[in-house]
């Protein structure tokens, strides 16, 4: 996509809400059949066509966020005039934005989550490369996953841009 023109913004943010809208649906219907398999009792064995159907749901969601994200933050940049690195990398991404930016989005994803370590910068650095990991995650093997947060960081980035 072009780094400028708003043509260019409009349909990188459309992009960025709908892959954002994506992931929100599919870490729901994850998160429900894994709270349904856990109050009845009956969760899927390990590697069983179901378990892996609701991992990979979980999975899908962090890709999809991290992408929304990433187009969020790009849009962001191409609307204040401001270049962006060729990147993956939420961090690099973030660290781009103008000050102002940074420090409105990092407010809006603080007071939703008070008690988060290192705020939406140190959310992005942990995640920084969500997008290139978690779509590999066979090779990638995650041990947390942020989805909710990553969610959360969207709507303040994507916020930024209205």
């Amino acid at each position: 996509m072009k780094s400028s023109g708003g043509n260019s913004f409009s349909a990188m943010r459309q992009s960025a809400a709908l892959y954002a809208a994506a992931a929100s649906s599919i870490y729901a219907a994850s998160m429900a059949r894994f709270s349904e398999g856990e109050k009845s009792g009956a969760f899927p064995k390990k590697d069983s066509r179901e378990f892996n159907e609701i991992i990979g749901g979980f999975m899908g969601a962090v890709v999809l966020h991290a992408f929304s994200i990433e187009l969020a933050l790009k849009a962001l940049c191409v609307k204040r005039g401001v270049a962006y690195p060729k990147t993956h990398d939420l961090a690099e991404l973030f660290r781009s934005l103008l000050g102002d930016d940074r420090a409105a989005a990092a407010k809006g994803y603080d007071d939703k989550h008070p008690n988060s370590k290192g705020g939406l910068q140190g959310l992005l650095k942990s995640n920084a490369k969500a997008f290139e990991q978690w779509r590999y995650h066979y090779q990638y093997k995650p041990r947390t996953m942020a989805c909710e947060e990553l969610a959360t960081a969207f709507d303040e980035i994507y916020a930024l841009s209205k």
